[in-house]
């Protein structure tokens, strides 16, 4: 094997998203989700990951209907 993505890797990943229906818009009150993140300091490299990382799933859980079909912040 030579540093490629394994063919059974892309199949297990692939089914299931291929599985997904696609949901409606989320509707209803957003439900608020935060974190206490020191974005300043010694600490901020860390905690800039984090607040991106947070973005990025709330972009994907609202895209799949939300949480229990209400969108969140």
């Amino acid at each position: 094997m030579s540093g490629g993505i394994p063919p059974l890797l892309v199949l297990i990943l692939a089914v299931p998203a291929a599985a997904t229906p696609v949901a409606a818009a989320p509707s209803g009150p957003p439900v608020r989700i935060g974190s206490s993140l020191a974005l300043t300091g010694p600490l901020e490299g860390t905690s800039t990951i984090h607040k991106i990382a947070g973005e990025i799933s709330v972009e994907h859980i609202n895209k799949r209907n939300g949480l229990l079909g209400r969108p969140i912040e």
